[in-house]
Protein backbone atom coordinates (compact mmCIF):
# COMPACT_ATOMS: atom_id res chain seq x y z
CA UNK A 1 0.00 0.00 0.00
CA UNK A 2 1.06 3.48 -0.95
CA UNK A 3 2.95 5.43 1.93
CA UNK A 4 2.12 8.54 3.55
CA UNK A 5 4.82 11.50 2.68
CA UNK A 6 5.90 14.38 4.33
CA UNK A 7 7.92 17.97 4.09
CA UNK A 8 11.41 18.57 4.85
CA UNK A 9 12.87 21.56 6.68
CA UNK A 10 17.03 21.72 7.58
CA UNK A 11 16.66 24.24 10.11
CA UNK A 12 16.30 22.33 13.57
CA UNK A 13 19.23 21.98 15.56
CA UNK A 14 18.23 18.55 16.48
CA UNK A 15 17.82 15.56 14.34
CA UNK A 16 14.46 13.38 15.74
CA UNK A 17 12.68 10.92 13.85
CA UNK A 18 8.78 10.92 13.35
CA UNK A 19 6.27 8.16 12.61
CA UNK A 20 5.21 8.46 9.04
CA UNK A 21 1.16 7.84 9.88
CA UNK A 22 1.78 11.41 11.53
CA UNK A 23 2.90 13.59 8.63
CA UNK A 24 5.14 16.07 9.91
CA UNK A 25 6.43 19.78 9.10
CA UNK A 26 9.93 18.90 10.65
CA UNK A 27 11.59 16.47 9.10
CA UNK A 28 15.00 15.77 8.58
CA UNK A 29 17.32 13.42 5.94
CA UNK A 30 19.07 10.41 5.87
CA UNK A 31 22.34 10.29 5.75
CA UNK A 32 23.56 8.48 2.57
CA UNK A 33 26.34 5.54 1.45
CA UNK A 34 25.66 4.13 5.30
CA UNK A 35 25.20 0.45 5.28
CA UNK A 36 21.96 0.81 7.57
CA UNK A 37 18.35 -1.50 8.86
CA UNK A 38 15.27 0.59 9.55
CA UNK A 39 13.44 3.83 9.79
CA UNK A 40 12.16 7.27 10.45
CA UNK A 41 11.44 10.34 9.21
CA UNK A 42 13.93 13.50 11.39
CA UNK A 43 15.05 16.34 11.88
CA UNK A 44 18.47 17.42 11.94
CA UNK A 45 20.99 15.82 14.64
CA UNK A 46 23.41 17.94 16.70
CA UNK A 47 27.17 18.05 15.36
CA UNK A 48 29.18 14.78 15.46
CA UNK A 49 32.10 15.43 18.02
CA UNK A 50 34.89 15.80 16.42
CA UNK A 51 37.06 12.73 15.65
CA UNK A 52 40.77 12.30 17.36
CA UNK A 53 43.55 14.09 15.52
CA UNK A 54 45.49 11.56 14.07
CA UNK A 55 48.88 11.92 11.94
CA UNK A 56 48.76 15.00 9.76
CA UNK A 57 45.38 15.86 11.10
CA UNK A 58 46.60 19.56 11.36
CA UNK A 59 46.33 19.35 7.06
CA UNK A 60 42.81 17.92 6.63
CA UNK A 61 39.65 16.25 8.10
CA UNK A 62 39.69 12.79 9.12
CA UNK A 63 37.51 10.81 6.92
CA UNK A 64 34.68 8.62 7.52
CA UNK A 65 35.57 4.81 8.20
CA UNK A 66 33.93 1.21 8.44
CA UNK A 67 31.31 1.03 10.58
CA UNK A 68 32.01 -1.87 13.44
CA UNK A 69 29.30 -4.06 13.35
CA UNK A 70 27.98 -4.54 17.10
CA UNK A 71 26.40 -7.35 18.56
CA UNK A 72 22.65 -6.10 20.30
CA UNK A 73 23.24 -6.34 23.53
CA UNK A 74 19.03 -6.30 24.24
CA UNK A 75 17.50 -9.42 24.92
CA UNK A 76 13.98 -10.51 23.60
CA UNK A 77 10.96 -12.22 25.11
CA UNK A 78 10.56 -13.95 21.94
CA UNK A 79 12.68 -17.20 21.04
CA UNK A 80 16.13 -18.24 21.66
CA UNK A 81 18.32 -19.70 19.57
CA UNK A 82 18.57 -23.59 20.00
CA UNK A 83 20.35 -24.53 16.39
CA UNK A 84 16.44 -25.43 16.03
CA UNK A 85 16.06 -22.39 13.59
CA UNK A 86 15.53 -23.08 9.87
CA UNK A 87 17.02 -19.58 7.60
CA UNK A 88 14.51 -20.31 4.21
CA UNK A 89 16.47 -17.25 2.76
CA UNK A 90 20.45 -16.91 2.81
CA UNK A 91 21.25 -14.70 -0.73
CA UNK A 92 25.13 -14.53 0.12
CA UNK A 93 25.41 -12.19 -3.32
CA UNK A 94 28.11 -14.36 -4.34
CA UNK A 95 27.21 -15.04 -7.50
CA UNK A 96 29.36 -15.07 -10.58
CA UNK A 97 29.65 -11.96 -12.76
CA UNK A 98 27.17 -12.12 -15.56
CA UNK A 99 24.77 -14.58 -13.77
CA UNK A 100 20.94 -14.03 -13.34
CA UNK A 101 20.39 -16.21 -10.62
CA UNK A 102 20.80 -15.11 -7.03
CA UNK A 103 21.51 -18.11 -5.02
CA UNK A 104 19.84 -19.05 -2.19
CA UNK A 105 22.22 -20.91 -0.02
CA UNK A 106 18.76 -21.54 3.24
CA UNK A 107 16.58 -24.70 3.58
CA UNK A 108 13.86 -23.31 0.63
CA UNK A 109 14.95 -24.27 -2.75
CA UNK A 110 14.09 -21.05 -4.11
CA UNK A 111 16.48 -19.38 -5.71
CA UNK A 112 16.11 -15.57 -6.95
CA UNK A 113 16.85 -13.09 -10.36
CA UNK A 114 18.92 -10.33 -10.46
CA UNK A 115 16.99 -7.82 -12.63
CA UNK A 116 18.31 -5.24 -14.82
CA UNK A 117 22.02 -5.94 -14.37
CA UNK A 118 23.15 -5.14 -10.55
CA UNK A 119 26.89 -5.20 -10.08
CA UNK A 120 27.94 -8.47 -8.89
CA UNK A 121 31.23 -9.69 -7.32
CA UNK A 122 31.50 -6.81 -4.52
CA UNK A 123 32.45 -7.00 -1.05
CA UNK A 124 30.55 -6.31 1.81
CA UNK A 125 30.82 -5.12 5.58
CA UNK A 126 33.60 -7.01 5.80
CA UNK A 127 35.41 -9.94 3.60
CA UNK A 128 33.48 -12.71 4.28
CA UNK A 129 30.22 -11.07 2.75
CA UNK A 130 29.50 -10.78 -0.85
CA UNK A 131 27.96 -7.55 -1.96
CA UNK A 132 26.33 -6.14 -4.98
CA UNK A 133 25.58 -2.59 -6.27
CA UNK A 134 22.50 -1.48 -7.26
CA UNK A 135 21.36 2.20 -8.89
CA UNK A 136 17.91 3.07 -9.03
CA UNK A 137 18.19 4.70 -12.41
CA UNK A 138 18.92 1.36 -13.75
CA UNK A 139 15.51 -0.21 -11.82
CA UNK A 140 18.17 -2.63 -10.90
CA UNK A 141 16.87 -5.23 -7.75
CA UNK A 142 16.72 -8.46 -6.60
CA UNK A 143 13.22 -10.89 -7.41
CA UNK A 144 12.89 -13.73 -4.90
CA UNK A 145 9.42 -15.47 -5.99
CA UNK A 146 7.54 -16.77 -3.07
CA UNK A 147 7.89 -19.92 -1.73
CA UNK A 148 5.84 -21.87 0.93
CA UNK A 149 8.56 -21.98 3.29
CA UNK A 150 8.22 -18.32 3.47
CA UNK A 151 4.50 -18.12 5.17
CA UNK A 152 5.89 -17.77 8.57
CA UNK A 153 4.37 -17.11 12.12
CA UNK A 154 7.19 -15.68 13.87
CA UNK A 155 10.96 -15.03 12.24
CA UNK A 156 13.35 -12.16 10.99
CA UNK A 157 14.63 -10.98 7.70
CA UNK A 158 17.99 -9.37 7.93
CA UNK A 159 20.03 -6.99 5.79
CA UNK A 160 23.62 -4.89 5.34
CA UNK A 161 23.04 -1.63 2.92
CA UNK A 162 25.17 0.89 2.13
CA UNK A 163 23.05 3.72 0.41
CA UNK A 164 25.01 5.86 -1.69
CA UNK A 165 21.78 8.15 -2.90
CA UNK A 166 18.52 9.20 -0.93
CA UNK A 167 14.80 9.40 -2.12
CA UNK A 168 11.65 9.40 -0.29
CA UNK A 169 11.43 5.64 -0.08
CA UNK A 170 14.98 3.60 -0.93
CA UNK A 171 13.62 0.33 -0.86
CA UNK A 172 15.76 -2.45 1.63
CA UNK A 173 13.21 -5.03 0.98
CA UNK A 174 9.77 -5.87 0.58
CA UNK A 175 6.82 -8.55 0.32
CA UNK A 176 3.88 -6.21 -0.45
CA UNK A 177 1.48 -5.06 -2.75
CA UNK A 178 -1.28 -2.38 -3.75
CA UNK A 179 -3.82 -2.53 -1.04
CA UNK A 180 -4.85 -4.04 2.36
CA UNK A 181 -7.53 -6.84 0.49
CA UNK A 182 -5.73 -10.19 0.78
CA UNK A 183 -1.93 -11.23 2.73
CA UNK A 184 -0.28 -9.45 5.96
CA UNK A 185 2.42 -7.06 4.25
CA UNK A 186 6.12 -5.93 5.61
CA UNK A 187 8.89 -3.48 3.76
CA UNK A 188 11.51 -2.12 5.49
CA UNK A 189 13.12 1.16 3.69
CA UNK A 190 15.48 4.33 4.43
CA UNK A 191 13.42 7.45 3.91
CA UNK A 192 14.83 10.79 2.34
CA UNK A 193 15.61 11.91 6.00
CA UNK A 194 18.19 9.21 6.89
CA UNK A 195 16.10 6.96 8.69
CA UNK A 196 15.36 3.08 8.69
CA UNK A 197 11.83 2.45 8.44
CA UNK A 198 9.97 -1.04 9.08
CA UNK A 199 6.08 -1.43 8.07
CA UNK A 200 3.56 -4.07 8.87
CA UNK A 201 0.24 -4.04 7.42
CA UNK A 202 -2.95 -6.67 8.77
CA UNK A 203 -5.08 -7.52 5.68
CA UNK A 204 -8.49 -5.38 5.94
CA UNK A 205 -10.32 -9.22 6.57
CA UNK A 206 -7.71 -9.22 10.03
CA UNK A 207 -8.51 -6.01 10.87
CA UNK A 208 -6.67 -3.94 8.24
CA UNK A 209 -4.18 -2.35 10.99
CA UNK A 210 -0.39 -0.95 10.70
CA UNK A 211 2.25 0.10 12.63
CA UNK A 212 5.26 1.66 11.18
CA UNK A 213 8.65 1.80 13.67
CA UNK A 214 11.87 3.92 12.94
CA UNK A 215 15.07 4.32 13.92
CA UNK A 216 17.13 7.43 13.97
CA UNK A 217 19.38 8.63 11.34
CA UNK A 218 22.35 6.65 10.24
CA UNK A 219 25.61 8.00 9.28
CA UNK A 220 27.13 8.35 5.85
CA UNK A 221 29.29 6.17 4.28
CA UNK A 222 29.87 2.98 6.65
CA UNK A 223 27.47 -0.57 6.22
CA UNK A 224 24.55 -0.78 8.61
CA UNK A 225 22.55 -3.68 9.22
CA UNK A 226 18.51 -3.58 9.73
CA UNK A 227 16.97 -6.40 11.21
CA UNK A 228 13.12 -6.00 11.05
CA UNK A 229 11.08 -9.01 13.31
CA UNK A 230 7.76 -10.31 14.25
CA UNK A 231 6.64 -12.83 17.03
CA UNK A 232 5.87 -13.45 20.33
CA UNK A 233 7.04 -10.14 21.23
CA UNK A 234 5.55 -8.26 18.85
CA UNK A 235 7.31 -5.85 16.09
CA UNK A 236 10.73 -5.32 16.44
CA UNK A 237 13.55 -3.32 14.36
CA UNK A 238 17.27 -3.66 14.62
CA UNK A 239 19.98 -1.22 13.27
CA UNK A 240 23.07 -2.00 13.56
CA UNK A 241 22.29 -4.28 16.35
CA UNK A 242 20.95 -2.00 18.49
CA UNK A 243 16.99 -2.18 19.08
CA UNK A 244 15.67 0.82 17.91
CA UNK A 245 11.84 0.04 18.37
CA UNK A 246 9.48 -2.58 19.39
CA UNK A 247 6.19 -2.36 19.36
CA UNK A 248 3.35 -4.41 20.28
CA UNK A 249 1.76 -6.68 17.01
CA UNK A 250 -0.14 -10.01 16.30
CA UNK A 251 1.05 -9.70 12.56
CA UNK A 252 2.91 -12.35 10.71
CA UNK A 253 3.61 -13.61 7.54
CA UNK A 254 1.88 -16.68 7.38
CA UNK A 255 -0.82 -15.66 4.92
CA UNK A 256 1.27 -13.68 2.87
CA UNK A 257 2.04 -15.20 -0.26
CA UNK A 258 3.78 -12.10 -2.14
CA UNK A 259 7.02 -12.30 -3.89
CA UNK A 260 10.29 -10.46 -1.73
CA UNK A 261 12.23 -7.93 -3.73
CA UNK A 262 15.21 -6.67 -2.61
CA UNK A 263 16.58 -3.28 -2.90
CA UNK A 264 13.14 -2.07 -3.70
CA UNK A 265 9.56 -2.10 -3.13
CA UNK A 266 6.43 -3.85 -4.52
CA UNK A 267 3.85 -1.77 -2.56
CA UNK A 268 2.11 -0.62 -5.26
CA UNK A 269 0.67 -2.21 -8.64
CA UNK A 270 4.46 -2.06 -9.94
CA UNK A 271 8.05 -2.34 -8.53
CA UNK A 272 9.54 0.75 -7.32
CA UNK A 273 10.90 2.66 -4.74
CA UNK A 274 14.68 1.27 -6.06
CA UNK A 275 18.13 1.43 -3.44
CA UNK A 276 21.07 3.18 -4.28
CA UNK A 277 24.01 1.69 -2.97
CA UNK A 278 24.75 -2.00 -2.09
CA UNK A 279 23.48 -4.67 -0.17
CA UNK A 280 24.98 -7.69 1.00
CA UNK A 281 23.24 -10.84 2.96
CA UNK A 282 19.84 -10.99 2.53
CA UNK A 283 18.63 -13.20 5.01
CA UNK A 284 14.98 -14.99 6.52
CA UNK A 285 14.93 -16.60 9.43
CA UNK A 286 11.84 -18.72 11.13
CA UNK A 287 12.22 -18.00 14.30
CA UNK A 288 12.45 -14.23 16.33
CA UNK A 289 15.67 -13.62 17.53
CA UNK A 290 18.32 -11.12 18.41
CA UNK A 291 21.41 -10.23 15.37
CA UNK A 292 23.42 -11.86 18.00
CA UNK A 293 21.55 -14.90 17.83
CA UNK A 294 21.03 -14.57 14.05
CA UNK A 295 24.63 -14.53 13.43
CA UNK A 296 25.20 -17.06 16.26
CA UNK A 297 23.21 -19.75 14.25
CA UNK A 298 24.40 -18.31 11.00
CA UNK A 299 28.06 -19.43 12.17
CA UNK A 300 27.30 -22.60 12.86
CA UNK A 301 26.06 -23.46 9.38
CA UNK A 302 29.13 -21.41 8.47
CA UNK A 303 27.22 -18.75 6.69
CA UNK A 304 29.44 -15.26 7.04
CA UNK A 305 29.14 -13.13 9.62
CA UNK A 306 30.95 -10.04 9.58
CA UNK A 307 34.22 -11.33 10.93
CA UNK A 308 35.84 -10.06 14.03
CA UNK A 309 36.24 -6.53 13.84
CA UNK A 310 38.98 -4.25 15.50
CA UNK A 311 39.69 -0.60 15.35
CA UNK A 312 43.17 0.31 14.69
CA UNK A 313 43.94 4.53 14.24
CA UNK A 314 40.62 5.40 13.10
CA UNK A 315 40.42 2.56 10.40
CA UNK A 316 38.68 -0.42 10.89
CA UNK A 317 40.21 -3.86 10.25
CA UNK A 318 39.19 -7.24 9.54
CA UNK A 319 40.26 -10.99 10.34
CA UNK A 320 40.37 -12.93 7.02
CA UNK A 321 41.72 -15.65 5.01
CA UNK A 322 44.74 -14.82 3.03
CA UNK A 323 44.09 -16.44 -0.34
CA UNK A 324 40.20 -15.93 0.24
CA UNK A 325 37.97 -13.72 -2.19
CA UNK A 326 35.01 -12.10 -0.88
CA UNK A 327 33.08 -14.64 -3.00
CA UNK A 328 34.04 -17.55 -0.48
CA UNK A 329 36.13 -19.21 -3.35
CA UNK A 330 39.85 -19.83 -3.03
CA UNK A 331 42.19 -17.62 -5.30
CA UNK A 332 45.74 -16.82 -5.96
CA UNK A 333 47.28 -13.78 -3.71
CA UNK A 334 48.91 -12.38 -6.78
CA UNK A 335 50.10 -9.02 -5.09
CA UNK A 336 50.25 -6.67 -2.21
CA UNK A 337 49.33 -2.87 -1.86
CA UNK A 338 50.77 -0.87 1.07
CA UNK A 339 50.20 3.03 2.00
CA UNK A 340 53.81 3.60 1.17
CA UNK A 341 52.57 3.51 -2.33
CA UNK A 342 50.80 6.63 -2.35
CA UNK A 343 52.63 9.08 -3.53
CA UNK A 344 50.79 12.21 -3.54
CA UNK A 345 47.35 12.92 -1.98
CA UNK A 346 46.20 16.24 -2.46
CA UNK A 347 42.51 16.54 0.00
CA UNK A 348 42.59 20.42 -1.39
CA UNK A 349 41.13 21.27 1.54
CA UNK A 350 42.80 24.79 2.41
CA UNK A 351 40.91 27.49 3.39
CA UNK A 352 43.60 30.53 2.84
CA UNK A 353 46.72 30.60 1.33
CA UNK A 354 48.28 29.51 -1.99
CA UNK A 355 49.83 26.11 -1.17
CA UNK A 356 47.88 22.56 -1.89
CA UNK A 357 49.41 20.28 0.37
CA UNK A 358 50.58 16.86 -0.29
CA UNK A 359 49.57 14.56 2.58
CA UNK A 360 51.71 12.13 1.11
CA UNK A 361 54.84 14.29 2.15
CA UNK A 362 55.53 15.07 -1.68
CA UNK A 363 56.15 18.01 -3.86
CA UNK A 364 53.09 20.46 -2.60
CA UNK A 365 51.34 22.41 -5.22
CA UNK A 366 50.35 26.25 -6.03
CA UNK A 367 47.47 27.70 -6.54
CA UNK A 368 47.34 29.63 -9.61
CA UNK A 369 45.44 33.02 -10.30
CA UNK A 370 43.36 32.65 -7.21
CA UNK A 371 41.10 29.82 -7.44
CA UNK A 372 38.16 30.21 -4.84
CA UNK A 373 39.02 27.47 -1.61
CA UNK A 374 37.06 26.18 1.47
CA UNK A 375 34.05 25.29 -1.15
CA UNK A 376 31.31 22.10 -0.05
CA UNK A 377 33.31 18.92 -0.76
CA UNK A 378 31.93 15.39 -1.76
CA UNK A 379 31.99 14.28 2.04
CA UNK A 380 30.99 15.62 5.62
CA UNK A 381 33.70 17.92 6.85
CA UNK A 382 36.01 18.01 3.79
CA UNK A 383 35.92 21.16 1.57
CA UNK A 384 36.98 21.15 -1.81
CA UNK A 385 38.92 23.89 -4.53
CA UNK A 386 36.67 25.83 -6.96
CA UNK A 387 38.09 26.66 -10.54
CA UNK A 388 37.09 29.00 -13.31
CA UNK A 389 38.18 28.29 -16.59
CA UNK A 390 37.50 32.05 -17.58
CA UNK A 391 40.20 33.01 -15.27
CA UNK A 392 42.59 30.29 -16.10
CA UNK A 393 42.86 28.99 -11.95
CA UNK A 394 44.72 25.46 -11.81
CA UNK A 395 47.42 24.10 -9.75
CA UNK A 396 51.00 23.60 -10.38
CA UNK A 397 52.99 21.12 -8.89
CA UNK A 398 56.42 20.48 -9.39
CA UNK A 399 57.60 17.12 -10.75
CA UNK A 400 58.41 14.66 -7.98
CA UNK A 401 60.67 11.51 -8.48
CA UNK A 402 58.24 9.82 -6.47
CA UNK A 403 55.79 9.67 -9.44
CA UNK A 404 58.42 8.40 -12.07
CA UNK A 405 56.53 4.59 -11.67
CA UNK A 406 56.14 1.44 -14.02
CA UNK A 407 52.26 1.04 -12.75
CA UNK A 408 49.61 3.22 -10.81
CA UNK A 409 46.73 5.53 -11.15
CA UNK A 410 45.26 8.86 -10.99
CA UNK A 411 42.56 9.79 -9.33
CA UNK A 412 40.07 12.81 -8.82
CA UNK A 413 36.94 14.04 -7.56
CA UNK A 414 34.81 16.35 -9.59
CA UNK A 415 31.71 18.67 -8.97
CA UNK A 416 31.62 20.20 -12.76
CA UNK A 417 29.70 23.70 -13.29
CA UNK A 418 29.93 23.70 -17.06
CA UNK A 419 31.66 21.33 -20.12
CA UNK A 420 33.88 22.63 -22.66
CA UNK A 421 35.30 20.78 -25.77
CA UNK A 422 38.69 20.38 -22.91
CA UNK A 423 38.42 20.13 -19.76
CA UNK A 424 41.35 19.90 -17.79
CA UNK A 425 41.73 17.36 -14.27
CA UNK A 426 44.75 15.97 -14.08
CA UNK A 427 47.67 16.40 -16.75
CA UNK A 428 51.63 15.22 -16.89
CA UNK A 429 52.62 16.24 -21.00
CA UNK A 430 53.96 18.83 -23.01
CA UNK A 431 54.14 19.43 -26.62
CA UNK A 432 55.33 16.58 -28.88
CA UNK A 433 56.37 12.64 -28.30
CA UNK A 434 59.96 13.35 -28.74
CA UNK A 435 60.58 12.32 -24.84
CA UNK A 436 58.44 11.33 -21.70
CA UNK A 437 55.15 8.90 -21.68
CA UNK A 438 52.39 11.23 -21.41
CA UNK A 439 49.23 11.15 -20.13
CA UNK A 440 46.15 13.29 -18.98
CA UNK A 441 42.71 13.01 -17.79
CA UNK A 442 39.93 15.21 -18.65
CA UNK A 443 36.49 15.97 -19.58
CA UNK A 444 35.66 16.11 -24.05
CA UNK A 445 32.04 17.66 -23.49
CA UNK A 446 31.61 15.93 -20.42
CA UNK A 447 32.75 12.65 -21.41
CA UNK A 448 35.97 11.63 -19.19
CA UNK A 449 39.07 10.43 -21.55
CA UNK A 450 41.97 9.17 -20.28
CA UNK A 451 44.79 9.47 -22.97
CA UNK A 452 48.07 7.55 -22.32
CA UNK A 453 50.98 8.55 -25.00
CA UNK A 454 54.97 6.55 -25.83
CA UNK A 455 57.20 8.52 -26.92
CA UNK A 456 58.56 8.17 -30.27
CA UNK A 457 61.57 6.13 -28.91
CA UNK A 458 59.42 3.89 -27.67
CA UNK A 459 57.28 3.46 -30.46
CA UNK A 460 54.75 6.64 -29.95
CA UNK A 461 52.05 4.40 -29.63
CA UNK A 462 48.84 6.23 -28.42
CA UNK A 463 45.25 4.88 -26.74
CA UNK A 464 42.34 7.10 -25.48
CA UNK A 465 39.93 5.56 -23.55
CA UNK A 466 36.25 7.29 -23.26
CA UNK A 467 33.54 7.06 -21.51
CA UNK A 468 29.98 6.44 -23.34
CA UNK A 469 28.49 8.36 -20.64
CA UNK A 470 28.97 12.36 -19.67
CA UNK A 471 29.47 12.99 -16.28
CA UNK A 472 26.06 14.54 -14.62
CA UNK A 473 26.19 18.44 -14.04
CA UNK A 474 26.61 20.08 -10.73
CA UNK A 475 26.82 16.78 -8.79
CA UNK A 476 30.68 14.98 -7.70
CA UNK A 477 31.93 11.97 -9.75
CA UNK A 478 34.81 10.14 -8.52
CA UNK A 479 37.48 9.83 -11.92
CA UNK A 480 40.27 6.91 -12.24
CA UNK A 481 42.65 6.38 -14.62
CA UNK A 482 45.10 3.13 -14.38
CA UNK A 483 47.94 1.84 -16.69
CA UNK A 484 50.08 -1.33 -15.40
CA UNK A 485 51.13 -4.66 -16.82
CA UNK A 486 48.05 -6.47 -14.79
CA UNK A 487 45.34 -5.41 -16.87
CA UNK A 488 47.06 -2.35 -19.39
CA UNK A 489 44.92 1.07 -19.20
CA UNK A 490 41.67 1.19 -18.05
CA UNK A 491 39.05 4.19 -17.06
CA UNK A 492 36.74 4.40 -13.93
CA UNK A 493 34.02 6.23 -13.04
CA UNK A 494 33.20 5.64 -9.64
CA UNK A 495 33.76 1.87 -9.16
CA UNK A 496 32.97 1.03 -12.49
CA UNK A 497 35.50 -0.08 -15.16
CA UNK A 498 34.09 2.10 -18.42
CA UNK A 499 37.04 1.42 -20.75
CA UNK A 500 40.22 -0.52 -21.08
CA UNK A 501 42.86 -1.72 -23.26
CA UNK A 502 44.61 -4.50 -21.78
CA UNK A 503 47.24 -4.30 -24.58
CA UNK A 504 48.41 -1.19 -22.92
CA UNK A 505 52.31 -1.16 -21.57
CA UNK A 506 52.88 1.96 -21.21
CA UNK A 507 54.93 3.23 -18.30
CA UNK A 508 55.48 6.96 -16.43
CA UNK A 509 59.43 6.23 -15.74
CA UNK A 510 60.49 8.20 -17.69
CA UNK A 511 58.31 11.04 -17.60
CA UNK A 512 59.40 14.31 -15.75
CA UNK A 513 56.99 16.63 -16.60
CA UNK A 514 55.37 18.79 -13.92
CA UNK A 515 51.93 18.14 -12.71
CA UNK A 516 48.77 19.99 -14.00
CA UNK A 517 45.39 20.41 -11.91
CA UNK A 518 42.63 21.43 -13.13
CA UNK A 519 43.79 22.00 -16.60
CA UNK A 520 46.23 20.33 -18.83
CA UNK A 521 49.66 20.66 -19.98
CA UNK A 522 49.36 19.39 -23.23
CA UNK A 523 50.88 22.08 -25.50
CA UNK A 524 53.90 25.15 -25.23
CA UNK A 525 52.10 26.23 -22.58
CA UNK A 526 48.89 25.19 -19.93
CA UNK A 527 45.65 25.08 -21.66
CA UNK A 528 42.03 23.37 -21.40
CA UNK A 529 41.14 25.19 -18.10
CA UNK A 530 37.62 23.24 -16.01
CA UNK A 531 35.50 25.32 -14.29
CA UNK A 532 33.98 23.48 -11.05
CA UNK A 533 34.98 21.84 -8.41
CA UNK A 534 37.66 19.49 -7.45
CA UNK A 535 39.06 17.09 -3.98
CA UNK A 536 40.97 14.65 -4.04
CA UNK A 537 43.50 14.24 -6.17
CA UNK A 538 45.74 10.78 -5.74
CA UNK A 539 48.45 9.04 -7.26
CA UNK A 540 49.48 5.64 -6.52
CA UNK A 541 52.12 3.60 -7.51
CA UNK A 542 50.10 0.46 -7.84
CA UNK A 543 47.71 -0.75 -10.37
CA UNK A 544 44.20 -0.84 -8.08
CA UNK A 545 40.53 -0.58 -8.36
CA UNK A 546 39.03 2.32 -7.19
CA UNK A 547 38.07 0.67 -4.08
CA UNK A 548 41.36 -0.79 -2.71
CA UNK A 549 42.71 3.31 -3.85
CA UNK A 550 40.28 4.87 -1.30
CA UNK A 551 41.36 2.25 1.74
CA UNK A 552 45.10 3.08 0.74
CA UNK A 553 43.93 6.56 1.25
CA UNK A 554 42.09 6.19 4.30
CA UNK A 555 44.89 4.18 5.89
CA UNK A 556 47.28 7.15 5.10
CA UNK A 557 45.29 9.84 6.79
CA UNK A 558 44.56 7.78 9.65
CA UNK A 559 48.52 7.87 9.77
CA UNK A 560 48.79 3.83 9.42
CA UNK A 561 51.82 2.30 8.19
CA UNK A 562 49.96 -0.91 7.12
CA UNK A 563 49.46 -3.21 4.03
CA UNK A 564 46.96 -4.98 2.05
CA UNK A 565 47.10 -8.81 -0.04
CA UNK A 566 44.79 -8.22 -2.92
CA UNK A 567 43.38 -11.56 -5.10
CA UNK A 568 42.92 -11.44 -9.04
CA UNK A 569 43.20 -9.10 -11.72
CA UNK A 570 40.47 -7.08 -9.99
CA UNK A 571 42.48 -6.41 -6.80
CA UNK A 572 40.00 -7.67 -4.44
CA UNK A 573 41.06 -7.20 -0.90
CA UNK A 574 41.69 -10.43 0.76
CA UNK A 575 43.51 -9.88 3.73
CA UNK A 576 43.82 -6.49 6.04
CA UNK A 577 41.67 -3.33 6.26
CA UNK A 578 37.91 -4.63 4.92
CA UNK A 579 36.86 -1.17 4.05
CA UNK A 580 33.54 -0.68 2.22
CA UNK A 581 33.45 0.25 -0.79
CA UNK A 582 32.92 4.13 -0.87
CA UNK A 583 33.90 4.63 2.80
CA UNK A 584 36.98 6.85 2.74
CA UNK A 585 36.91 10.07 0.66
CA UNK A 586 33.41 10.91 -0.95
CA UNK A 587 31.07 10.14 1.08
CA UNK A 588 27.89 11.35 -1.61
CA UNK A 589 29.48 9.38 -4.33
CA UNK A 590 27.55 6.64 -5.78
CA UNK A 591 28.79 3.00 -7.13
CA UNK A 592 28.47 4.50 -10.36
CA UNK A 593 30.30 7.28 -9.93
CA UNK A 594 27.72 10.50 -9.36
CA UNK A 595 26.33 11.49 -6.18
CA UNK A 596 23.11 14.16 -5.76
CA UNK A 597 24.90 16.55 -3.16
CA UNK A 598 26.68 19.05 -2.38
CA UNK A 599 26.00 22.73 -2.18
Amino acid sequence: MPLRGFVATSSEPTRTCFPLSKPSTRTGRLWRNTWTTAAWSCRRAQPRAALPRLRMASRHPSLPTTAIITTATTTTTGSTSTNNEAFPVVLEFNDAAGSTTASNSGTSSQSGSYVNGPTLGLQGPTSDIGAIGLSSSRRQYVLLPHNSAFELSEGCVSIYFYPTSFSSYAGLWGKDFNGQETDEHAITYVNRDGCVVARFQRSRSNGGQEITLRANPVTRNEWHRAVTCFGPAGAQLYVDGQLAESRAWTGNLENNKLDFVVGALNFGIDINSWFDGWVAQFVLVDKQLTPAQIDAALAARGVGTGGTSTTVAGVTSTTSTTGTSTTGTTTTVTGTVSTSDVVALFLLNETSGTAAQDAAGHNDGRYINQPTLGKTGPADGQTAVKFAASKRQYIAVPHDAAYQVSSGCASVYIYPKEFDRYSGLIGKDQTGQNTDDHFILYLRNGHPEARFQRSRSQGGKEVTLRASAAVPLSKWSQITACFGAQRGAELYVGDQRVAQDAAWTGTWTDNTQPLTLAALNWGDAVNSFFTGRLANVVLVKQQVTPRVLREMTAAVLAGNNTSWQVSSADNVVVAGYASPGLASAGSDVSADGSSSSSS
